[in-house]
């Protein structure tokens, strides 16, 4: 079906020595960290990367080379079907559902008499035709992309981490229905993740990529042998924190009866709509309050009206002052505060200004301090050690930062005006799993050191029970559950909460 002879190539970063080969009806995982190659390797063989150097090798697919043909067109979409991470940037804004899902039929001239029982499989309703892809939550646009792959049957899939930004119950589900399909049409699949428990659930063969390599190659997870495969089995599987005693911690942030929304406009009426109600929490210092929920719940929207970045009502106390009473904001409050309650958004990337070197993002917040240019200086470089990053790096831009770097970077910048409350939202969804765990536990021994509170927005579970002494479970906009951690995980109450925490560990 598809084999990759002794490839070698390059677009700066060289593909050296692959060979991979796959059967008709076959699985297989290739896993890797960020930047080991496995995206570029997917996009080689689809022919989506068109500014490779080839030195040597072929991609035989259905007997032909694919690196000799002028264009995979009529291939694409076809027979060979790429699934990318991202549902949202490779589904059309412009377009409706409806449209996007009949276009390979029409590109390539061919039918299918199932697709009302293809949309059933994938818990696609008909009442999500005639929307937009913004209109859709995250499962359900990986849902249309799945269904725009499998339209035409093909003979081969490469899913590129395609549920990276999903919930784990939500990953598990798309995976299971993803393999029933490919069992049942004899469908190849190359799956790629960095995540070794995920794949777990879809095949056991597994390559595993480094630096542009395939390093090793099994044909059960549980066989790894090299350093290197190991270290990405174990980063899969995060401790559970231990328990802490909060006994006379005095309470730094607490909200009561707290709804985030917007504010609609109508002739001269200002009408609330809640995206998320009736929230009663409190965080102690020095501790980490988890919540958690299915994509599309109103976790983000939480860590955004916290933060006073959208509109809110209730009340909401900051360090035992009101900061926010019946949708009324103490500005002068909020100055004081800002430098004190910082949020880490989910992409570094989009977060940091591309045009500023990591030193002026980092001294951003002092711009208005009286400190001394070299003052300033040595608050950057200070801060950047507490984060294990070397000084080496104060001169470099965002882009030139590994995920992992950026990430810690924005940190960097929250810490450097002396920030005691951090709302991290989904900090960790972006990187590797290797680097997702170095992050996290940095993170937890900042918060030993400096007394740090965090409330952390995440839909991965496994990062929840590893960060959090409380967790608060969101559901269609509302809090149902909270409590310690320990007995939330021992005695969930809601069967949706039952649900949730069912296959994470």
């Amino acid at each position: 079906m598809l084999e990759v002879k002794n490839l070698n190539a390059s677009n700066g970063f060289a593909l050296k020595d692959i060979n991979l080969s796959l059967k008709k009806g076959e699985r297989l995982g290739l896993v890797g960290k960020s930047g080991s190659g496995k995206s570029l390797l997917s996009r080689l063989i689809t022919r989506l990367e068109s500014n490779f150097t080839i030195q040597s090798g072929e991609i035989d697919f259905l007997g032909t080379n694919l690196l000799k043909l002028k264009s995979v067109r009529s291939l694409l979409g076809k027979d060979l079907v790429y699934i990318p991470q991202e549902p949202l940037s490779a589904l059309n804004p412009l377009h409706k559902i409806k449209k996007q899902i009949l276009e390979p039929l029409k590109i390539h001239h061919t039918k299918n008499n199932d697709l009302d029982s293809l949309l059933k499989r994938l818990d696609l309703d008909k009442s999500l035709l005639n929307r937009y892809p913004h209109e859709l939550s995250g499962g359900q646009r990986q849902r249309v992309l799945l269904a725009i792959g499998l339209i035409n049957f093909p003979k081969l899939i490469i899913c590129d981490e395609p549920t990276t930004a999903l919930d784990a119950s939500l990953s598990l589900e798309i995976i299971k229905l993803l393999k029933e399909i490919c069992e049942e049409r004899e469908i190849a699949t190359l799956f790629i993740t960095h995540d070794l428990k995920l794949l777990s659930h879809f095949t056991s063969k597994v390559c595993i990529m480094k630096d542009g390599e395939i390093v090793e190659k099994v044909d059960s997870i549980d066989s790894l042998k090299t350093e290197y495969g190991r270290l990405l089995y174990e980063a899969s599987n995060l401790s559970l924190r231990k328990e802490r005693t909060m006994q006379d911690k005095k309470i730094v942030l607490e909200a009561k009866d707290f709804s985030v929304g917007v504010i609609n406009h109508f002739f001269f009426q200002k009408r609330f709509k809640s995206i998320i109600s009736d929230i009663d929490m409190s965080l102690d210092e020095g501790s980490t309050l988890g919540v958690v929920g299915q994509s599309g719940s109103g976790k983000s929207t939480l860590a955004l009206g916290l933060n006073i970045l959208m509109n809110s009502l209730g009340t909401l106390k900051v360090f035992d002052k009101t900061l926010v009473q019946d949708g009324k904001v103490d500005k002068l409050y909020l100055k004081e505060i800002r430098k004190k309650m910082q949020i880490i958004f989910q992409d570094p990337f989009s977060s940091l200004n591309p045009r500023l070197r990591v030193k002026d993002i980092v001294s951003e917040g002092l711009f208005n301090s009286k400190l001394t240019k070299d003052e300033k200086l040595q608050t950057v470089v200070r801060t950047l050690s507490l984060l294990e990053l070397d000084s080496n790096l104060l001169n470099r831009f965002p882009s030139e930062l590994s995920g992992g770097e950026r990430q810690r970077v924005s940190i960097a910048r929250a810490l450097a005006v002396g920030a005691k409350i951090l709302v991290l939202d989904e900090p960790t969804s972006a990187l590797d799993k290797v680097v997702q765990k170095t992050t996290l536990n940095l993170l937890n021994s900042l918060q030993e050191k400096l007394s740090l509170s965090y409330i952390l927005i995440t839909h991965d579970l496994q990062v929840l029970a590893h960060m959090c002494d409380y967790v608060a479970v969101v559901y269609k906009g509302r809090c149902i559950e909270q409590g310690r951690l320990k007995d939330v995980l021992d005695s969930p109450k809601s069967e949706y909460t039952k649900e949730l925490f069912k296959d994470a560990f």
